[in-house]
């Protein structure tokens, strides 16, 4: 068991390589859809859009008072799917 000061070196270092993980994976995640798609402007509509539909997900969960269960993260992970989907079924209709 982890006394006194510990604890806080413990949790700044975890918080520290949360925070560097999941930096490295957003920037290796636009880096491929850029390499998926080819340019710059729709990889980034792609990657801004799928969040804001993740946020407007949870914020409905919250409107409608309901926890983060299993179910509502299968449904939020469905969500990001479909926000992925329509995005790609849209960047041939946003280029011209």
């Amino acid at each position: 068991m982890l006394v006194g000061n510990a604890t806080w070196t413990v949790k700044k270092t975890l918080i520290g390589s949360i925070i560097c993980n999941s930096t490295t994976c957003l920037f290796v995640n636009l880096f491929n859809t850029f390499f998926i798609i080819g340019k710059y402007k729709n990889a980034l509509f792609i990657f801004f859009n799928v969040p804001l539909a993740l946020i407007d997900g949870v914020f409905g969960l919250l409107i409608s008072g309901e926890y983060l269960s299993i179910p509502t993260s299968v449904g939020l992970i469905a969500l990001f799917i479909i926000a992925m989907q329509t995005d790609l079924c849209l960047l041939p209709v946003s280029i011209n």
